[in-house]
């Protein structure tokens, strides 16, 4: 047996890898009833005092027969399912490796929604009308248990293997990154992360305040407030099944053969460490953004590079580094327009000079991107944020630019982020550019009309024909070539302001 039993009419309910799922009694142990071997059970099983439910490697979900077994309903995925199936709400639960989170009738098995999501596989937690599933792609998932539509998602370090757990505020789980995570389960915005181990594959438990997690072969007892241990125990082998904590007892299974009781509870005389205060989003008054845009826009000089000063005494060289002053007023435009800080949303904005721009593109495995001004997004070694990674080589009005596009980027990742599984030459390429070139003016637009600066103002003299008659060509060269994603972005962009009404104030 691989995952969690169940209980119910005091029967407890198991499943094996040889597909079978057992019923024996609670009280004396005796066999009840036993189904037909079929496809290996992976996940753990749910019950209530009608039927017992599990779902299989060939992405079968079936029902049986409290009472003997026998089968009630059976509904069958395009892929295999993993983990295990959860029941609340009178619906069943279950993602499959088809990309689908699936709500089925509890009495029927007929398919109340389906949600995808991308590589999704853990055990899903039901909680305060949610329905929350990590996956493979390294996010958490949440969605309405009554309707599937997508609530909110969280971004963590590495994939998340194993199935959440919740309280009445907070969802719990661990990532490959090594690291056990508490974000709110109103918006999954972060409440803590620590670093525990090399990866966590264990479902956590939550009791009395206590958070129990494993990784490797330690099993931790978190504070669930801040995340601060209270005390860790190992065991003879990895501790990766899923923990159970009920009356004063913490139950964990090894692979040493040995399931554990530990006593739980924070010991005598613990005390929390002190909150760390909230900080503030202090916003720049507008004669500051307005000294900030002057300067930005005022160069041309790089963002990152050698500069010289020249005195009577001759020139003087020395590194220059700007990138404070584009990320203070990227950070101010995304308030404006937001009304969130990147910090809520999780982003961090970094320039790096042409040599470790390219050492990164070479670490993460797509040399591409070395031809890229900047790209959405990188999880820095011990960091809960999303890194938007941009070049210093670029002067500085264009380093403004860039960081509004890649945070566009990162929007998508969070507001829609099955959208990001198309492949690289696809339709839907065009228009996750479009959507990032939007938000990019947008953001622009927004701090110009704060600063009263105008941000959107060709240089004089432009040649607004030669503009207009390279833009024709790019764009009919890009009509049918799909690997040109960007010019077909800009295609979008330009027909949505030639034609919607809504948008008729853009077009001179």
């Amino acid at each position: 047996m691989a995952a969690a039993a169940a209980s119910a009419g005091g029967l407890i309910i198991a499943a094996d890898l040889d597909g079978r799922v057992h019923a024996v009694e609670r009280d004396t142990g005796s066999r009840k009833w036993m189904t037909a071997p079929a496809s290996r059970i992976w996940g753990g099983v749910a019950a209530d005092e009608s039927a017992a439910l599990a779902a299989n490697e060939d992405g079968g979900v079936f029902a049986a027969s409290l009472e003997d077994g026998s089968g009630l309903w059976r509904f069958a995925a395009s892929d295999a399912i993993y983990g295990g199936v959860a029941l609340s709400r009178g619906a069943v639960f279950v993602t499959s490796h088809d990309d689908w989170v699936y709500a089925l009738d509890a009495n029927s098995g007929g398919v109340k929604w389906k949600r995808e999501i991308s590589r999704g596989s853990s055990t899903p937690a039901v909680a305060n009308g949610l329905v929350i599933v990590g996956s493979w792609d390294e996010r958490l998932y949440a969605m309405d248990a009554d309707t599937g539509a997508s609530v909110w998602n969280f971004w963590a370090g590495g994939a998340i293997a194993r199935g959440p757990t919740a309280s009445e505020n907070a969802v719990f789980f661990g990532a490959d990154d090594g690291c056990a995570y508490s974000v709110s389960l109103e918006d999954g915005s972060l409440n803590w992360r620590r670093k525990i181990g090399e990866e966590v594959r264990s479902t956590p438990a939550f009791d009395g305040g206590l958070l129990y997690i494993a990784s490797g072969d330690t099993v931790f007892a978190l504070d669930a407030a801040n995340g601060a241990e209270v005390w860790a125990f190992e065991t003879g082998g990895a501790a990766g099944a899923r923990l159970a904590a009920r009356d004063g007892v913490v139950y964990a299974g090894s692979r040493d053969e040995t399931v554990y009781a530990l006593a739980a509870g924070f010991p005598k005389g613990y005390a929390p460490p002190p909150a760390a205060p909230t900080p503030t989003f202090q916003p720049l008054s507008r004669a500051e953004m307005r000294e900030k845009l002057t300067e930005a826009f005022g160069s041309s000089s790089k963002l990152l590079g050698n500069a010289a000063t020249f005195t009577p005494d001759g020139k003087t060289a020395y590194w220059r580094d700007a990138s404070d002053l584009i990320i203070e007023a990227f950070e101010n435009g995304y308030w404006l327009l937001t009304d969130r800080t990147i910090q809520q949303d999780g982003w961090e904005a970094r320039y790096y000079a042409r040599e470790d721009y390219e050492r990164l593109a070479n670490e993460l495995g797509d040399p591409s991107l070395k031809s890229t001004l900047g790209w959405c997004c990188m999880r820095a070694e011990g960091d809960s944020r999303l890194q938007l990674v941009m070049t210093g080589d670029r002067p500085q009005n264009e380093a403004l630019v860039t960081v509004a596009h890649e945070a566009g980027h990162a929007l998508q990742q969070l507001l829609n982020p099955t959208q990001g599984k198309a492949v690289g030459e696809s339709l839907i390429g065009a228009l996750w550019e479009a959507e990032a070139f939007a938000f990019q003016v947008a953001l622009i637009r927004k701090i110009g009309e704060y600063a009263e600066v105008e941000t959107v103002r060709a240089p004089p003299g432009y040649r607004w024909d030669l503009y207009l008659a390279e833009l024709r060509d790019s764009l009919r060269s890009s009509t049918q070539d799909l690997s040109e994603q960007h010019a077909r972005g800009h295609l979008i962009i330009w027909q949505a302001v030639l034609h919607d009404p809504d948008l008729a104030h853009l077009r001179r």
